[in-house]
């Protein structure tokens, strides 16, 4: 324990980390606020709204296995030079087989 802190701060801070880690979160604020409640994220629903629009705008025709498939294959394509794993992490994916088979 530092100076100054005490077992309260701790579990506190301990608090604080298992929330950020449940919400998948960093510091207090969400990385994409929701436009009606900033103090909450955006939902997916928002976010397929959004990028259906920029498709719209684009006048590009989202590819047949869905709208974020594309863009997410691309993004792990980018990363073959990196550990499977950390890629797998990093992207959401539950486990490297399914990185590597989807």
């Amino acid at each position: 324990m530092g100076l100054g802190a005490s077992r309260g701060d701790e579990r506190v801070g301990a608090g604080r980390a298992a929330q950020q880690k449940a919400q998948a979160a960093i510091g207090k604020t969400a990385a994409f606020p929701s436009p009606k409640a900033p103090t909450k994220p955006c939902n997916r629903h928002l976010f397929d709204a959004w990028l259906r629009r920029a498709y719209k705008l684009a006048k590009i025709v989202p590819q047949r296995r869905g709208m974020w498939h594309s863009i997410r294959r691309k993004w792990a394509t980018e990363r073959k030079g990196y550990p499977v794993k950390d890629v797998a992490a990093a992207g959401g994916w539950k486990t490297e087989e399914v990185l590597v088979t989807s």
